[in-house]
Protein backbone atom coordinates (compact mmCIF):
# COMPACT_ATOMS: atom_id res chain seq x y z
CA UNK A 1 0.00 0.00 0.00
CA UNK A 2 1.13 3.65 -0.59
CA UNK A 3 0.94 6.60 -2.96
CA UNK A 4 -0.68 6.18 -6.05
CA UNK A 5 -1.70 8.49 -8.59
CA UNK A 6 -5.56 8.97 -9.77
CA UNK A 7 -6.31 10.29 -13.25
CA UNK A 8 -9.55 11.61 -15.37
CA UNK A 9 -8.95 10.78 -19.22
CA UNK A 10 -12.11 13.81 -19.73
CA UNK A 11 -10.13 16.33 -18.28
CA UNK A 12 -6.70 15.08 -18.36
CA UNK A 13 -6.18 15.81 -14.70
CA UNK A 14 -4.06 13.59 -12.03
CA UNK A 15 -4.27 13.74 -8.06
CA UNK A 16 -2.86 12.12 -5.20
CA UNK A 17 -4.21 9.42 -3.63
CA UNK A 18 -3.72 6.95 -0.33
CA UNK A 19 -4.24 3.41 -1.15
CA UNK A 20 -4.44 2.58 2.45
CA UNK A 21 -7.14 5.36 3.49
CA UNK A 22 -8.05 5.66 0.07
CA UNK A 23 -7.92 9.44 0.99
CA UNK A 24 -6.99 12.07 -2.17
CA UNK A 25 -4.93 14.62 -1.15
CA UNK A 26 -2.11 17.33 -2.30
CA UNK A 27 -1.69 19.13 -5.84
CA UNK A 28 -3.97 18.41 -8.89
CA UNK A 29 -1.77 17.93 -11.98
CA UNK A 30 -2.67 18.96 -15.47
CA UNK A 31 -1.61 17.97 -18.67
CA UNK A 32 0.96 20.51 -19.96
CA UNK A 33 2.64 20.51 -23.78
CA UNK A 34 5.36 18.28 -22.84
CA UNK A 35 4.40 15.92 -19.76
CA UNK A 36 0.91 14.58 -19.29
CA UNK A 37 -1.10 14.77 -15.69
CA UNK A 38 0.19 11.40 -14.76
CA UNK A 39 3.93 11.56 -15.77
CA UNK A 40 3.84 14.77 -14.22
CA UNK A 41 2.62 13.73 -10.66
CA UNK A 42 4.77 10.48 -10.64
CA UNK A 43 7.79 12.34 -11.37
CA UNK A 44 6.86 14.33 -8.16
CA UNK A 45 6.39 11.80 -6.19
CA UNK A 46 9.74 10.48 -7.41
CA UNK A 47 11.54 14.01 -6.77
CA UNK A 48 10.21 14.16 -2.99
CA UNK A 49 12.33 13.37 -0.33
CA UNK A 50 10.00 11.37 1.67
CA UNK A 51 6.57 9.91 1.16
CA UNK A 52 4.14 12.51 -0.10
CA UNK A 53 1.84 11.30 3.04
CA UNK A 54 4.63 12.78 5.63
CA UNK A 55 4.00 16.14 4.70
CA UNK A 56 1.46 18.58 5.68
CA UNK A 57 -1.13 20.25 3.32
CA UNK A 58 0.75 23.55 3.17
CA UNK A 59 4.34 21.49 3.78
CA UNK A 60 3.59 19.49 0.35
CA UNK A 61 1.84 22.33 -1.99
CA UNK A 62 5.27 24.19 -1.02
CA UNK A 63 7.36 21.28 -2.49
CA UNK A 64 4.85 21.30 -5.42
CA UNK A 65 5.91 24.77 -5.56
CA UNK A 66 9.52 24.35 -6.27
CA UNK A 67 8.68 21.55 -8.26
CA UNK A 68 7.01 23.13 -10.67
CA UNK A 69 9.45 26.14 -10.46
CA UNK A 70 7.19 28.94 -8.86
CA UNK A 71 9.34 29.38 -5.83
Amino acid sequence: MGVRVLYDRNDRMAALYCSTTGKAFGPIFHDRDITDAIELAENFLQWLEKDARKYSDSELMDEYNRFMGYK
